[in-house]
This record gives structure tokens, sequence and C-alpha cells, in this order.
């Protein structure tokens, strides 16, 4: 359920990612998988994020992100803090949004955990990009986000990446970067 739901997720499809993660997220409850329910709860949150129930995905992964920390699940600390900045993000709390992805880049980069690292640096842009004097900063994110993810080829990484950038790019108005990032 894990695996099939989160390739709706990435693939956008919330209508079939949301059913199958909270069945997922029942399984891991019920038969007490303490390394996969905070990965469920995660997903959940991810999918309620998108779908525009913002308040119940921030819940829920503020929730994940407790569990991970608690039970010190270090290799899902990373992802769930990158997620938790993205939520802030939703919620227009974009100090604490760079918060979480600062910290999840740090502990990406200190684990060997590249894929991790580009989603931070992702999130780092999206933050930066909301204050116009940091323009350049979230330029340096996005660029940084683009080339590891290119290199990992995680495709609708790269692509959230280059449509962050070229929205930063309409922002500062340079209509020619902007297409070629869009």
């Amino acid at each position: 359920c894990l695996g099939l739901g989160y390739s709706f997720l990435v693939r956008g499809d919330l209508d079939a990612a949301g059913p199958v993660l909270e069945r997922a997220c029942n399984i891991a409850r019920e038969a007490n998988l303490a390394l996969l329910r905070p990965q469920a709860i995660r997903l959940v949150g991810g999918a309620y994020l998108l779908a525009g129930r913002i308040d119940e995905g921030i819940a829920l992964v503020r929730a994940a992100a407790a569990e991970v920390e608690s039970r010190r699940l270090l290799m899902q600390e990373a992802a769930v803090l990158v997620l938790l900045g993205e939520a802030c993000l939703f919620a227009d709390r974009v100090d604490e949004a760079s918060d979480a992805a600062q910290r999840a880049l740090a502990l990406a980069r200190e684990r060997g955990q590249r894929g991790d690292a580009a989603a931070a640096l992702r999130a780092l842009g999206e933050a930066a990009a909301h204050d116009l004097l940091a323009l350049d900063k979230a330029e340096h994110h996005f660029l940084a986000a683009i080339a590891l993810a290119g290199e990992l080829e995680m495709r609708p990484l790269l692509a959230r990446s280059h449509l962050g950038i070229g929205r930063l790019y309409v922002r500062a108005g340079d209509r020619d970067r902007a297409e070629d990032q869009l």
C-alpha cells in the first residue's frame, strides 16, 4: 500500500493516493509496524496538503516528525523534515519552513541521503522565494536542486524545481529565463 500510494502521490493522482495511503496507515497502526507507521502518516499528510486539507495535512506531518524523532528513525528524519517545511509553506509559515528545510538539508548531507538533500534544496528555494530580498538565495537553492535531482534522475523533483525557479524568474520579471525553465 505504501509503494502504490506513493506512486499515485508522485503522479498527482490524489483520488487514488488518499485511500491507499490511509489503508497503509491503518495497517501499520494495527500491526504496530513502528518503521512504517510514520512513513505512512507522512505520506497521508502530504496527500492531504495537496488536496487542500491543510490543517489535517500539517497535523499528520507534525505527528510523523514527532514519531520519527522520538523513535530515532534516522533514515526517515530528513524526508519528514522536508515535508514539514513544505507543509509550513502551505500555511504561510515561511520561517518555520526554512528552518525545517535547513535541518533536513544538514541531516541529509551528513547521512549521505542525496535524494533528500535535493528535496530539501527545492524546499529552501520555495521558502526563500517568498522574500523579495532573498531571490538570489532562492535561485541558488533551486539551481542546486535541479543539478542534484538531474544527476539522480529524480524527474518529478526535477520538474518541481524547474517550475519553482521558473515562477521565481516570472516574479523577478525575467521572462526569457522563466520561459526556459517553465
